[in-house]
């Protein structure tokens, strides 16, 4: 309303065409079997502007057939991703992940109280992009972290523990499909810390 002289300005949305179809969604699964076994995972995806964020989560839990063959289990997980109007694409990942069980040991020797427990995080950050007109670049750091328990029937308990950061990346140049140069490198810190071995 308003126009005069046949002049008409239309505005729609920012980036309404890239969001097209794109719609946020979610989906629980829940399910239950013998010997107690009981199961729910879940995930979440929310279109975001130039990228998405995901959720994920689950767990369970199951008698087993035997005494102390028990298991209980998580975990979680996300992911966020972006794409700028130069094309360069960054992402977050993050997971955890937790188990715990008995050790029934033999039938004719069984371990009603010995059990393991792991625990596993990871994190990492990557970014991918062009270099000027004939090269382009993949950068990813990373951290990891990973817990393992061992509880025997005598209640002796031995535990082993890893650290690992690093970085990593890698460049491509081509200038046409017969010839192509790629440099890539990596640093990387391992720390284990074991019971009986020590660090």
């Amino acid at each position: 309303p308003g126009s005069a002289a046949g002049a008409i300005n239309l505005t729609t949305k920012k980036n309404l065409s890239n969001r097209r179809g794109k719609k946020a969604k979610a989906r629980i699964k829940i399910r239950g079997g013998s010997f107690g076994q009981a199961d729910i995972s879940s995930y979440a995806i929310k279109p975001l502007q130039d990228g998405s964020l995901m959720l994920a989560a689950g767990g369970g839990h199951k008698d087993g057939r035997r005494s102390n063959s028990y298991k209980d289990k998580g975990n979680f997980s996300f992911n966020w991703n972006r794409k700028n109007e130069n094309q360069t694409q960054y992402a977050v990942n993050g997971r955890y992940y937790h188990v715990t069980h008995g050790c029934p040991g033999p039938e004719d020797n069984r371990t009603p109280d010995a059990r393991q427990y792991y625990d596993k995080f990871d994190l990492d950050f990557q970014t991918k992009g062009l270099m000027g007109e004939l090269g382009n670049y993949s950068l990813k750091s990373y951290a990891d972290y990973k817990d393992l328990r061992d509880k025997s029937q005598t209640g002796q308990k031995s535990t082993l523990e890893v650290y690992k950061l690093g970085i990593k990346g890698e460049g491509n140049w081509s200038e046409d499909e017969a010839r192509a140069l790629r440099i890539g490198g990596k640093i990387e810190q391992d720390t284990v810390d074991h019971t009986i071995t020590g660090k």
